[in-house]
């Protein structure tokens, strides 16, 4: 799935394959995520979501290119989140038949930690590891065709990975 923007920023989430193959017990899908913006570039991979949840993020693609956002629970349509908050999507607008969002990309888990990590004692450490963690941060506008393209494609790469663990 990629979206990309009107000025050239880009974010792309390819799902890869189960994070335990071998497993009939573990559902997280391994995605490579990508994205291009005024940061510069940025390649992860990370076991960000399950498949019932990245459906439910190609029908949040499609609900809201198709302007039905009204249809979603109250509130939800304007961001959106998988389990591991990897890969975030908030202050969604539509505006003008374009989409405006706000991409977040931070690290996961422990992997950013230094061994000598300790707790955040202040209000003020808790935000300098927050930002540590901020990986990418920008604004992304993507035309409704573009969000409707990304929801089919979506869609069709799930396909590959039927859950098997029942929600």
């Amino acid at each position: 799935m990629r979206l990309v923007g009107s000025d050239g920023t880009r974010l792309e989430l390819i799902f890869v394959g189960y994070e335990s193959p071998e497993s009939e017990n573990d559902d997280w899908l391994l995605t490579v995520i990508r994205s291009h913006s005024a940061r510069g570039n940025c390649d992860m991979l990370e076991a960000i979501t399950v498949p019932w949840q990245a459906e439910e993020f190609a029908d949040w693609l499609a609900t809201i290119a198709a302007g039905q956002a009204s249809s979603i629970v109250p509130g939800h349509w304007a961001s959106f989140w998988f389990l591991e908050q990897v890969v975030t999507f908030e202050d969604v607008v539509m505006q003008d038949d374009m989409l405006h969002m706000h991409i977040r990309l931070v690290t996961h888990g422990d992997s950013w930690m230094p061994s000598n990590w300790k707790p955040a004692e202040t209000k003020e450490e808790a935000q300098l590891y927050r930002e540590q963690m901020i990986v990418d941060d920008f604004d992304l506008v993507v035309s409704i065709n573009e969000v409707k393209a990304a929801a089919k494609a979506l869609r069709a790469e799930l396909a590959r990975f039927p859950a098997r663990i029942i929600k």
